[in-house]
C-alpha cells in the first residue's frame, strides 16, 4: 500500500479509521486505536503469522522468508528477544520484524517488554497516521508519493518509541532505572523498506553490485557514546563519555559525577538512571526501495556483529544451503568467532533474523558446505574467514574437507548404537533432539507425572506416557522460590524443598514422557534454569528403547549455577533467592514441601501401583540415604491427609 491509494483495512481497523475521523479525544482514539491493533495481534498468533523464538516464517501471501535464530551466551539468562509478523496488520504485502537486546538487572523483563507493546503501539499509530491523512490525494509522481510513504511511516515510528518508552518509565512490574534494551525494527511493505534503530543492532542489506557480486549495505548507525553527534548531545546534557582504564576503545555515557553504572550505547530504551544526561530513544528511521539487486537483509544484536563483520555476515548467509538455517548458521558461526577472538570474555548472546525478499533459490547463494560437528554446517568459503576453528574441531574439519565431493548437504541419517547421556547447553543443543515433526520430549519426575499437572504448565502436550529411566534417582534438595510465591513454603520447619535427579549407578526411576512443540524451547530453558540439561534415553516398561531423546532437568549445584548461568551477573541470582532467604538452591538439609510431595504422592499412584511403589522407594531426602517411604512413616505425619489451600488446589492436586 502506498499513501494516495485506496487502503483496505480488515473490518477490525474500519472502526478505527471512522473513529479517527470524530472529535473525540486523543486518549479515546489511542485506547480504541491500541485495542484494534492488540486484536490483530492476537489473530496473527492464532492464524501463526507471528514468530518470537527461534525458527522459520513463510507467508503463503508474499514470497518473503524469515529465518530467526537466538543463542544464550555465558552471561545468565538470553536478553535478547525477537519478532517477525507476517502480513502485519492484515497487510499481505508487509512484514514487521524486531530484535531487542536487553541490559541490566532487569534487562531480560525490559526487552520482552517492549517486544510485546511495540508491533501493536506501531500499527495503532501508522492507522492513526493514515486516517488523519486524505487517503484519495493526488501526487504528481512516484518521489513525492514515496516521500509521503515514508513520512506516515516515520512519524509512526517516533510516536511510537516515545509512547513505549514512557510507558516503560512507569509500569509497575519492571524496574528499568539501571536497566534497558535497544531496539531494531523493521516494515516492507511491497518494495518500500523503513528502518528505524536505537541502540546499537545492526541491519545489513546484502544486494548484488554492479559486477555481479554480492556486497552488504550497512542501514543502521550503531550508536555508540564516542560518534561525534552522540557526544556533543551527551556533554551538552552534562553527561560524560569516556573509557575505563580496563576497557580500552569501550566508551560509555556516565553521568555527571562519573558514578556507575555507565552506559555503552548512546541511545536505548529504559536507563532512567542517565536519560537526564543524553541517553534518548528517539529511533533513527530511514527508507530504502528495494530492487531486483537486493537479496536478503540481516538484523542481529551485538552478539553477531561484535566478532562477524558486515562482508563475513552476507557470505555466511548467503552460502548457506537451505534458507530456513541461514540464521542459524550465522548464530553458530558468531558464536565460534567469540571462542577465538575473545579469549577470556563471556561469550554475549547472539541473535539474527534473516528476511530474504525472495523464497526461491538464486544461483548466486549456492556454495558447498563441510559438516565440521554434529547439526553445525559450515559453508567452505568459510575458510576465508578471520576466524580460527577450535582446535577440538580440527581434525573433524580437516576429516570433511577430504570428504567433501560425497557430501550432500544434509545430515548424517546413520543409526546410533550408543546412546550417551549429554548436556543441552542451549537452543541449538536442543534442536538436535527435536523430531521432524518438530516436537521435542520433556521428562517429568515429579509433578509431571500427574498428566492434568503438566499440562497446567504445557498446555498443547501430547502424547503423555510412562516410561523408565536407569541411572538416576529422584532427590528432594532443591529450594525454589516457587513455592515461597504460592504461599505453601514452610521456612520454619526447613520443608520448602522440590524435587531433583542426581546420576546414580544401580537406581532406576518410573518417569512420564511427553511432547511439546519445539517453538516452546526459549521458555522451557527460562523457566527451569536452576537446573542442568541433560538428553537421555528412556525406555519402555518392557525394555524397550524409545526412539527420540526427552529432556531432563537435572541436578545443577550452586557453584556451577553461577558459573554457567551468572558468570558475569550474578543478579538473577539474588534477585530469586536472596528475598527469601534462601543463600544455597541446592541443600541437603531441607525437607520436601508438604503440598508437592503430596502432589506428587497422589500423582504417581494415580498411574499405577508399580509407580507408586517406585515413587517412595526411588526418591530421597537431601540425606540421599532416606526414602520418601521411610520419611513419611517417621516423620512425615498428615502430610497425605491435609489438603492444598485453596490457591493452588488445582494445581497440586494430584
Amino acid at each position: 500500500m502506498i499513501v494516495g491509494a485506496m487502503v483496505l483495512f480488515p473490518a477490525i481497523l474500519d472502526g478505527l479509521v471512522r473513529t479517527m475521523s470524530t472529535k473525540k479525544g486523543s486518549n479515546f482514539r489511542n485506547d480504541v486505536g491500541r485495542e484494534a491493533a492488540e486484536a490483530l495481534a492476537k489473530e496473527a498468533k492464532k492464524n501463526e503469522l507471528m514468530l518470537r523464538s527461534s525458527g522459520t516464517m513463510r507467508s503463503e501471501k508474499s514470497d518473503n522468508l524469515s529465518s530467526v535464530c537466538s543463542k544464550r551466551g555465558k552471561k545468565g539468562m538470553n536478553q535478547d528477544c525477537l519478532i517477525v509478523w507476517e502480513e502485519f496488520g492484515f497487510q499481505e504485502d508487509m512484514i514487521f520484524c524486531g530484535i531487542f537486546d536487553g541490559h541490566g538487572p532487569w534487562g531480560h523483563l525490559v526487552s520482552k517488554r517492549v517486544r510485546e507493546s511495540m508491533p501493536a503501539s506501531l500499527l495503532c499509530n501508522w492507522q492513526e497516521t493514515l486516517a488523519l491523512l486524505s487517503l484519495d490525494m493526488d501526487f504528481d509522481n512516484e518521489s513525492d508519493r514515496n516521500l509521503c510513504w515514508f513520512d506516515v511511516w516515520k512519524q509512526s515510528f517516533l510516536k511510537t518509541y516515545a509512547a513505549i518508552d514512557q510507558e516503560l518509565k512507569h509500569h509497575p512490574g519492571i524496574d528499568s532505572f539501571q536497566s534497558g534494551t535497544t531496539a531494531l525494527t523493521i516494515v516492507k511493505q511491497g518494495e518500500q523498506l523503513v528502518v528505524a534503530n536505537v541502540g546499537d543492532s545492526r541491519a545489513v542489506l546484502a544486494t548484488i553490485s554492479e559486477d555481479g557480486s554480492l556486497v552488504p549495505l550497512q542501514l543502521t548507525i550503531d550508536f555508540k557514546p564516542n560518534l561525534p553527534l552522540e557526544a556533543e548531545r551527551i556533554r551538552s546534557s552534562k553527561g560524560q563519555v569516556f573509557c575505563l582504564h580496563d576497557e580500552p576503545g569501550v566508551y560509555r555515557v556516565w553521568s555527571p559525577h562519573g558514578e556507575a553504572p555507565g552506559l555503552a550505547i548512546s541511545r536505548a530504551f529504559g536507563d532512567y538512571f542517565i536519560k537526564d544526561f543524553g541517553l534518548i530513544s528517539v529511533p533513527d528511521v530511514r527508507q530504502r526501495h528495494v530492487t531486483s539487486r537486493d537479496q536478503f537483509v540481516i538484523l542481529a544484536t551485538d552478539g553477531v556483529w561484535d566478532v562477524i563483520s558486515n562482508e563475513e555476515a552476507v557470505k555466511i548467509v548467503s552460502s548457506t544451503a537451505e534458507k530456513e538455517k541461514s540464521a542459524r548458521r550465522l548464530v553458530e558461526c558468531a558464536a565460534l568467532a567469540w571462542k577465538s577472538k575473545k579469549r577470556g570474555l563471556a561469550t554475549d548472546d547472539i541473535s539474527a533474523i534473516c528476511l530474504f525478499f525472495r523464497s526461491e533459490t538464486n544461483p548466486l547463494l549456492s556454495v558447498p558446505h563441510v559438516r565440521i560437528a554434529r547439526g553445525i554446517y559450515v559453508p567452505v568459503s568459510l575458510s576465508q574467514l578471520d576466524f580460527t576453528i577450535p582446535n577440538k574441531h580440527t581434525q573433524l574439519l580437516s576429516h570433511s574437507l577430504e570428504n567433501m565431493s560425497s557430501y550432500d548437504g544434509r545430515p548424517s541419517n546413520a543409526p546410533v548404537n550408543h546412546f550417551e547421556v549429554r548436556e543441552l547447553n542451549d537452543e541449538s543443543d536442543f534442536e538436535t533432539i527435536v523430531s521432524p515433526d518438530g516436537l521435542f520430549s520433556v521428562c517429568g519426575f515429579g509433578s509431571l507425572l500427574s498428566e492434568k499437572s503438566a499440562k497446567s504448565t504445557f498446555p498443547n502436550l501430547i502424547n503423555f506416557r510412562i516410561a523408565r529411566l536407569n541411572g538416576f534417582r529422584r532427590v528432594f534438595a532443591h529450594a525454589t522460590p516457587l513455592f515461597f510465591e504460592r504461599g505453601i513454603a514452610r521456612p520454619e520447619t526447613k520443608e520448602i524443598a522440590s524435587l531433583t535427579v542426581q546420576h546414580c549407578e544401580g537406581e532406576s526411576l518410573i518417569v512420564s514422557i511427553f511432547d511439546i512443540n519445539k517453538s516452546e524451547i526459549p521458555a522451557y530453558i527460562e523457566r527451569e534454569n536452576e537446573y542442568r540439561f541433560l538428553a537421555v534415553l528412556p525406555e519402555t516398561l518392557d525394555g524397550k528403547r524409545i526412539e527420540n531423546p526427552a529432556v531432563l532437568c537435572a541436578h545443577c549445584g550452586d557453584k556451577e549455577f553461577i558459573r554457567v548461568r551468572c558468570e558475569v551477573n550474578k543478579d538473577p541470582y539474588f534477585q530469586l533467592y536472596e528475598k527469601y532467604n534462601i543463600d544455597k538452591i541446592w541443600q541437603d538439609d531441607i525437607f520436601p514441601c508438604r503440598t508437592y510431595l503430596r502432589h506428587c504422592v497422589l500423582a504417581a499412584r494415580s498411574l499405577s501401583e508399580g509407580v507408586y511403589d517406585n515413587f517412595l522407594d526411588h526418591t530421597f531426602l537431601g540425606d540421599c540415604k532416606t526414602t520418601i517411604r521411610e520419611y513419611l512413616a517417621a516423620k512425615g505425619s498428615g502430610i497425605m491427609e491435609e489438603e492444598p489451600p485453596d490457591s493452588v488446589k488445582t494445581r497440586y492436586g494430584g
